[in-house]
């Protein structure tokens, strides 16, 4: 029986920090770029797994990070990498009730995490609970229509789907973004970005996944030898697509950089009455 997804993304927490994250590190720079975080800034990180993007924000500048994740293990390793610097936090939550106060942060951003949120109008509100007045948002998603989300429709032919009530593509389409996150913010703006995903042939692009991806890895995990075998066959197929003439397979996978701003409530005038 496939395990729940919090446990799941435990069990490859430390084969992810290896050989998921690096491939990571530039797109959450990219992130924590395009929400212009600053200096001093206070930042939550939401489904911070290892702290890919809270290390990226802490290197820009931000003052303290807190990152919050529903995987323990993933905060255990998260806390081993960021070992002896200053500015980091890491508690256990989940994204549609963040144990953090009302109005704690500058800024906050999720690097492919909250987009899996089953409720995606709640983890937005949830968000804006978590920001200052003027406040940004930026998160990333796999683009709609893209290599990745082709990518996970072969698997769910293979592995059941982790039942949800959309599609966390469905962030990836610019106008649905604009929808979930226009209902606490405003002065959304978006801009795709590639994500390069390297190997050293198809049959370790797979390899790497299979194990290192929770979603991925707990049902491959269940599957028995023969559908394992007809998974395998079917992965290094594709991944034989992005194979150069070295041999190296170059998976360039679509993403789409999202931000937004909690809005600043309007204050009265002297004598000014509200309609």
């Amino acid at each position: 029986m496939t395990p729940p997804m919090s446990v799941a993304w435990s069990l490859v927490a430390r084969e992810y920090a290896r050989h998921i994250m690096p491939g990571f590190a530039d797109a959450a720079r990219q992130l924590c770029q395009f929400v212009d975080i600053e200096r001093g800034d206070r930042v939550l990180d939401v489904a911070c797994g290892p702290g890919t993007a809270a290390q990226a924000a802490r290197a820009l500048g931000a003052g303290a990070v807190t990152g919050v994740d529903y995987a323990v293990e993933m905060l255990v390793v998260a806390r081993e990498l960021t070992a002896g610097q200053a500015g980091f936090t890491f508690v256990e939550g989940d994204a549609l009730a963040l144990p953090v106060e009302d109005g704690g942060y500058d800024v906050a951003i999720s690097s492919f995490g909250a987009i899996f949120a089953p409720e995606p109008i709640r983890a937005v509100a949830e968000l804006a609970r978590a920001l200052r007045p003027g406040g940004r948002a930026g998160l990333l998603a796999w683009l709609d229509g893209g290599t990745t989300q082709e990518y996970y429709e072969l698997i769910y032919r293979h592995i059941p789907k982790h039942p949800a009530p959309h599609d966390p593509c469905d962030w990836g389409v610019p106008e649905r973004a604009v929808a979930w996150l226009g209902t606490a913010f405003t002065a959304i703006e978006t801009r795709s970005i590639n994500v390069p995903f390297a190997a050293a042939s198809p049959e370790m692009a797979w390899s790497i996944l299979s194990s290192a991806a929770g979603r991925v890895a707990a049902g491959y995990r269940e599957l028995g030898n023969a559908a394992r075998r007809r998974l395998d066959d079917e992965m290094h197929r594709h991944f034989e697509r992005f194979r150069g003439e070295d041999g190296t397979v170059d998976w360039p996978r679509e993403a789409l950089l999202i931000r937004s701003r909690k809005p600043v409530p309007r204050t009265k005038a002297p004598g000014e009455v509200f309609i």
